[in-house]
């Protein structure tokens, strides 16, 4: 058991870190989409801010920003601190 146990931990951690690195770029692709995603939100909130109503102009802007929050919060991939043995 061991023996066997020797010769697959390497193989093991290698495919740990491969998987790590993965989902670090899973999550650096998904955080530059949500900043695309912010530009082009800001871009159309420009071009549309002579079209909108004064008055609800605000609540608009707060339901905005809720969304982009909530989208943001939405790609998050945290790793666990740690195992207890």
């Amino acid at each position: 058991m061991k023996k066997l146990l020797s010769t697959h931990l390497p193989t093991a951690y290698s495919l740990a870190g491969i998987a790590h690195e993965m989902l670090i770029e899973t999550r650096i692709s998904a955080t530059n989409k949500v900043s695309n995603f912010r530009k082009q939100v800001d871009e159309l909130w420009r071009l549309a801010d002579d079209m909108l109503p004064r008055e609800k102009a605000t609540e608009v802007a707060d339901h905005v920003e809720k969304v982009l929050s909530a989208l943001r919060s939405r790609g998050r991939i945290e790793f666990p601190k740690g195992l207890k043995a």
